[in-house]
């Protein structure tokens, strides 16, 4: 059964080359600009995990941490940046995050962090 997967960044570019990989190992992508509408895309559909880029403009990553889980509580959140301190990590994961990994994230991790049981 494939993965249902919300890729949030807005850096395009790079959004687009991990929706390909990650649709390239069968999984299902959609991909949004900021938090704002993937908020509105949760409310209609059920994701597996949500690969949320930290650092964006409007909602920052704890802020929208807390909205995804208001609205999908189990969906895995894989938090991605390129400038992340270690305090903000731990506050992530403690917030709710599953995972925290440093741009540009390796594939193998991020798609065994989708399938962490496989």
């Amino acid at each position: 059964m494939p993965d249902y997967v919300l890729i949030v960044d807005d850096d395009e570019d790079l959004m687009e080359i991990v929706s390909e990989r990650l649709k390239s190992r069968d999984m299902n992508v959609d991909t949004v600009g900021n938090v704002e509408e993937a908020l509105l895309w949760i409310a209609k559909k059920h994701y597996d995990a949500i690969i949320l880029d930290f650092l964006m403009p409007g909602m920052d990553g704890f802020e929208s941490i807390r909205s995804i889980r208001k609205q999908q509580p189990d969906i895995r959140i894989l938090l991605v940046t390129g400038h992340m301190l270690a305090d903000n990590g731990r506050e992530a994961i403690r917030m709710g995050a599953d995972v925290v990994l440093e741009k540009p994230a390796d594939l193998e991790v991020l798609a065994k962090s989708i399938r962490p049981f496989e």
